[in-house]
């Protein structure tokens, strides 16, 4: 998993595996 604060990509990541803050 990366580490990016967009936002943008909490949506996409929530599409496979919903463990982002």
């Amino acid at each position: 998993l990366r580490d990016c604060d967009d936002g943008l990509i909490d949506f996409t990541w929530a599409s496979k595996d919903i463990t982002i803050s």
